[in-house]
């Protein structure tokens, strides 16, 4: 840590905590024992799967859970928003003389939100548990497995954006105001949003080139 320094950039939307800075390094001497091969880890055949064979998680190609260690933070703010939203509905008077939970179009978005979130975190919670439970027996995880684990972590962080963002909507102008807990839980979810590993085209491209028999890789 004495040879690294620590760039102050980490100034963005969302995510402020994670204080997430840049690493820089000059004439840093890296032993070959701390480096590891990127063919390696996309097909899980690294150093470390072979001295301990009995640990599953390292025989995992790269991309086979790297769509399950990022995007879970958007599920947990986004339950937590469907929790805090409707509480602070249940007493809200609009107007001064109407009550907001009598609403039946409030009643049919907070419905639609809750169906968008729970089950995105059910796509999320069925995939994982297969994907592990795979590794487990031992089998060779086939290119197709990887491609719908991203494919399907990506879409339901699609259902997981349009239901927070209907959340909001819901809400009103209150929820732009820093003390409310709805705005850094949005901000925090749009800069997930961002990230490749939820990339739309990044997902469903190489998903729909297997349909179609054509390599993953390569021009559309």
């Amino acid at each position: 840590m004495t040879q690294i320094e620590i760039a102050d950039d980490w100034h963005v939307l969302g995510l402020r905590g994670t204080g997430s800075c840049s690493l820089d390094l000059t004439d840093v001497f890296v032993p070959e024992h701390r480096t590891v091969l990127l063919g390696d880890l996309l097909d899980g055949s690294t150093p470390g799967s072979a001295i301990l064979p009995d640990y599953s998680l390292l025989r995992a190609p790269r991309g086979y859970l790297v769509p399950f260690s990022l995007p879970p933070v958007m599920f947990t703010l986004a339950r937590r928003a469907l929790t805090t939203v409707p509480a602070a509905l249940r007493t809200r008077i609009s107007r001064g003389v109407k009550e907001v939970a009598a609403s039946e179009v409030v009643q049919m978005r907070l419905g639609e939100a809750a169906a968008a979130i729970d089950t995105a975190v059910l796509i999320m919670q069925t995939r994982r548990a297969q994907s592990m439970a795979a590794l487990e027996t031992g089998i060779t995880i086939a290119p197709e497995a990887i491609a719908r684990n991203r494919r399907d972590v990506t879409f339901a962080a699609g259902l997981l954006r349009r239901g927070m963002e209907a959340l909001i909507e819901i809400s009103g102008a209150r929820s732009v105001y820093d003390a409310d807990p709805l705005q850094a839980y949005l901000r925090d979810i749009l800069t997930i949003a961002t990230h490749t590993v939820v990339s739309r085209q990044g997902a469903m491209v190489p998903y729909g080139r297997i349909m179609l028999g054509l390599p993953m890789g390569g021009d559309a």
